[in-house]
């Protein structure tokens, strides 16, 4: 059996490290923005899928969130597990996961 180039990405096809390049690219960026100062615009925010009854899980590995999903591009169900979470709003109003951006509603 000969194993694929490149290398796996979990929860990601194979053949996805371009992918997962370009979302590490974006999340570096993001987080490199929030540490200078300059939080998600409202635009931003707004354009954010949003997770409400939401508590923090963790795993081994991670923190991650758990709530009811709103918004989201591929996420159709009412509830859902984000990817790991990198960067997270003082004041609880968003936090930024692996993949993407999200507006905090209630806390559960």
């Amino acid at each position: 059996m000969t194993a694929p180039p490149g290398y796996l990405v979990p929860g990601l096809p194979v053949g996805s490290e371009g992918e997962d390049v370009l979302r590490l690219t974006r999340l570096v960026a993001d987080l490199a923005r929030y540490a200078g100062g300059t939080p998600p615009s409202v635009a931003e925010l707004t354009d954010a899928p949003s997770i409400d009854d939401w508590a923090f899980v963790e795993d081994p590995s991670a923190l991650r969130l758990s709530g009811r999903i709103s918004g989201h591009p591929l996420i159709r169900g009412p509830t859902a597990v984000t990817s790991r979470i990198h960067g997270l709003d003082p004041n609880l109003r968003w936090v930024r996961t692996y993949s993407r951006l999200w507006r905090l509603g209630e806390r559960r």
